[in-house]
């Protein structure tokens, strides 16, 4: 499988197992380490009541508005995961759809102090979060092992 490959059975797999992809409606743009994909209008609302997430106030993916041709005068939410690996999701909202940039990081930076550290090396070493390592840790958990093709 390619990196690009890799990189969506990944994250469509955590997100089916987290009920994410329920929101999705299209997928605009695969890339080695993330999915660009336009969602329905309900998922910033879900997103934000969802205990399994937490916001970000702090990440800013400049990439979305790029991607989808959006003004950055709409802003930006991003939600994570609370676990490890974790599951990152940057939003816009634009009435009608919500546009979404998806991936995965090693952990959460907001979970405690390890998390904080591992994903500091996430950012400064680029290339880090290897899905084909992660494919194989996915392959072992049951829940998400069924959503893998």
């Amino acid at each position: 499988m390619s990196p690009s490959e890799l990189a969506f059975g990944n994250i469509k797999a955590k997100a089916k197992a987290l009920n994410v992809w329920q929101f999705v409606r299209n997928v605009r743009l695969v890339l080695e380490d993330r999915i660009f994909v336009e969602c329905d209008a309900s998922f910033p609302e879900w997103l934000a009541s969802n205990d399994l997430f937490q916001r970000d106030y702090i990440a800013n993916h400049e990439a979305l508005y790029g991607v989808f041709d959006l003004d950055r005068h709409h802003g930006q939410q991003c939600f994570r995961e609370l676990a490890r690996p974790s599951l990152q999701v940057c939003i816009v909202e634009i009435p009608g759809t919500t546009y979404a940039e998806m991936d995965i990081d090693l952990s959460s930076p907001w979970m405690d102090v390890y998390g904080f550290l591992v994903h500091m090396v996430e950012v400064l070493v680029p290339g880090k979060t290897s899905h084909r390592k992660l494919r194989k840790a996915f392959l072992k958990d049951p829940e998400l092992r069924r959503y893998l093709a």
